[in-house]
């Protein structure tokens, strides 16, 4: 899971690094990317996943780490935690970079 959210972070990277850098749009309204409010809204979104991605698997890894530490097996409710944060952060990298995608247009960039 963590190269899916490694890979949304460096999409996030990307394609801000592209808007500061100037990159254009076909829309009339906005000739750069970084002007138009709708691809804002996308960056901002994405990042909030990204974030959101970290931080469950994170807490994900942090509770298995513990667990082994302590030489225990996690209990049945931290289990379903933990089987729930890894997907759940999958999905979050997923919509991220969808989000990304739809923003960085045809050129990828």
């Amino acid at each position: 899971m963590a190269t899916v959210v490694g890979v949304a972070a460096a999409t996030l990277d990307r394609v801000v690094s592209a808007a500061a850098g100037g990159k254009r749009t076909a829309s009339p309204l906005y000739p750069v990317v970084a002007e138009a409010p709708s691809h804002q809204a996308n960056v901002a979104e994405a990042a909030v996943l990204v974030d959101t991605a970290r931080l469950h698997l994170r807490r994900a890894a942090d509770e298995v780490d513990t667990q082994a530490r302590a030489g225990r097996r996690p209990a049945l409710a931290d289990r379903a935690r933990l089987r729930m944060d890894a997907p759940h952060s999958a999905r979050c990298a997923h919509r991220a970079v969808s989000l990304l995608l739809d923003t960085a247009g045809a050129g990828g960039e």
